[in-house]
């Protein structure tokens, strides 16, 4: 057919493709991240567990604060103020007898009505699972069956001995609050009450579903979509699907964002963060976090003597690990408390680096020279802290082994049992589940929350934190309990320490400012609350 066209007609048809191809070549391509019913975002590492019971990683966070919903939730940036979610309003005079009136219409995503019984059922489940997060709630509910009572079909009552000012709160937290249908545990619950089928599949009340076959597959992208029966309803301004996609480099996940690729990000390098605040087309939070980056010590092997870690202590550079980790947007705390911290005590020892004083209390402790000591981290992470590490004890003649696992098989170490060859150091970042220093000690300080009790990676355990710990939670103030962890402070950090805590550190989460109604919480680190946003 071009064979009959005229020389005029074939030059008109090739300007024409030209111009088509231009377009095609030359205009940036309509992603799902510009796209008013879709929103991406892209994580360091993959989400790993989906069971409100067991998840305690920041990356699983990001989907779980989509599918799951507890009773209240914290108010915008506040840290101790809350709002009604499940729970439609409550009473406490006291704060010993918790009576909340349920919401009404409410179902889980397999249908499943939600009432009292539904949610004693999910917080009694996360309580005795004993799976990681139930000493969120578990230090305020130590005999659920007894303590959580059915008033009526939409009453819950929970009952203490003695004032408990911080259990709203706590129920406000991200982790291990989440309820679940009673329904989809017991139809999946096999010999584990239904852990192993939540850790890849999801039954909650929140705003959006699993959208991949309803599993999760950690090797592609996770796919979020609107649940239609969700109580708060749906107008055209929601997100209809949310995409968390794994992009392990940081300058990859700046780039995904600048070519609006993404609409947000977490855990980005500081040079990355500071290129994209600079653009003006970012959000990100100028509030300090509530997130200490420290090294655990082990209270074991070459570091069991105090003098031995605290020589760690003095050795380490804080100076570099802020410039080199940080890009000097973070600062060295007062222990392991963060500034903002409930309870955070100023005078708290601070360390100074000292090589000098290092020597002395590695001689005095019996550490010698040509020790070999060993320091663990996940895959694409702590090399500056190990390398910093690594560096100042060579010169006090001790050697470091830096390794590097993926994040499953670090975190299996991390909770795993004592071992001769068990790790000196851990990468460790923590921050509260809730604005309490009981909240912030009890998993990383406890002797009992050592192994899979916690994270107490290692095996930490001193009589006097322990006794401490255990009495503030019979306290029946705050400032009782304030002055309690004052001394916890002083003993984890100078007397008796459990870690080099290296820096308060910034938020590393980048929203893009097409990205409307999204609210920074501390508490709520890494993660969005994907009903609220909109483009």
């Amino acid at each position: 057919m071009l064979k009959r066209l005229q020389k005029s007609a074939l030059i008109a048809v090739w300007v024409a493709v030209c111009l088509v191809l231009s377009v095609l070549l030359y205009t940036p391509a309509v992603t799902h991240a510009q796209t008013a019913s879709n929103m991406n975002v892209v994580v360091e590492d993959a989400p790993s567990d989906l069971d409100p019971a067991s998840s305690y990683d920041e990356n699983s966070n990001i989907p779980m604060r989509g599918l799951y919903e507890g009773l209240v939730a914290l108010k915008g940036d506040s840290l101790n103020e809350v709002v009604p979610v499940l729970a439609e309003s409550w009473d406490a005079p006291d704060n010993t007898v918790f009576t909340f009136k349920l919401r009404q219409g409410v179902k889980f995503h397999d249908g499943t009505a939600f009432n009292a019984d539904a949610a004693k059922f999910g917080l009694a489940r996360t309580i005795t699972a004993k799976l990681g997060t139930d000493a969120i709630l578990g230090t305020f509910i130590t005999n659920p069956d007894k303590m959580i009572q059915v008033v009526d079909p939409f009453t819950l009552k929970i009952t203490f001995d003695r004032p408990q000012p911080l259990f709203l709160v706590a129920l406000a937290a991200s982790y291990g609050t989440g309820l679940v249908s009673p329904t989809a545990v017991k139809a999946h619950a096999a010999d584990d009450n239904g852990q192993t089928w939540l850790q890849t599949h999801e039954a909650g009340t929140g705003p959006y579903t699993l959208g991949t076959n309803g599993a999760m597959d950690s090797s592609a992208p996770i796919v979020l979509k609107q649940f239609q029966d969700y109580w708060q309803g749906w107008n055209g301004s929601h997100f209809s699907q949310i995409t968390i996609k794994v992009v392990p480099e940081s300058a990859l996940r700046r780039r995904a964002l600048e070519r609006g690729e993404a609409d947000a990000a977490t855990v980005l390098l500081p040079d990355d963060l500071t290129k994209l605040a600079k653009s003006g087309n970012f959000d990100t939070d100028p509030n300090p976090t509530l997130r200490v980056d420290y090294i655990v010590m082990g209270d074991y092997g070459p570091l069991k003597d105090p003098r031995a870690r605290q020589a760690m202590a003095y050795a380490f550079d804080y100076a570099a690990y802020n410039r080199a980790e940080l890009g000097n947007l973070g600062r060295q705390p007062n222990g392991p408390f963060p500034n903002t911290l409930l309870g955070a005590d100023p005078t708290t020892f601070t360390y100074t680096t000292d090589l000098k004083q290092a020597k002395q209390l590695l001689d005095a402790a019996g550490v010698a020279p040509g020790t070999e000591l060993t320091f663990l981290a996940p895959t694409g992470r702590g090399d500056n802290a190990g390398v910093i590490l690594q560096q100042q004890i060579e010169q006090l003649g001790l050697k470091l082994n830096i390794e590097k696992l993926d994040f499953d098989k670090f975190s299996e170490i991390f909770s795993g049992d004592m071992s001769a060859d068990r790790p000196n150091f851990f990468l460790q970042s923590w921050w509260p589940d809730y604005d309490s220093p009981l909240n912030y000690s009890y998993p990383l300080f406890y002797s009992k929350s050592a192994g899979s009790g916690g994270q107490n990676a290692g095996y930490y355990a001193n009589p006097t934190v322990d006794k401490l710990i255990e009495s503030s939670q019979t306290v029946k103030t705050l400032d009782e309990m304030t002055n309690m962890f004052k001394t916890v402070q002083q003993v984890v950090t100078k007397d008796d320490p459990a870690g080099i805590y290296m820096a308060q550190s910034p938020d590393r989460t980048v929203v893009s400012k097409a990205v409307k109604g999204n609210v920074f919480n501390a508490l709520y680190l890494g993660t969005f609350d994907f009903y609220a946003v909109s483009r």
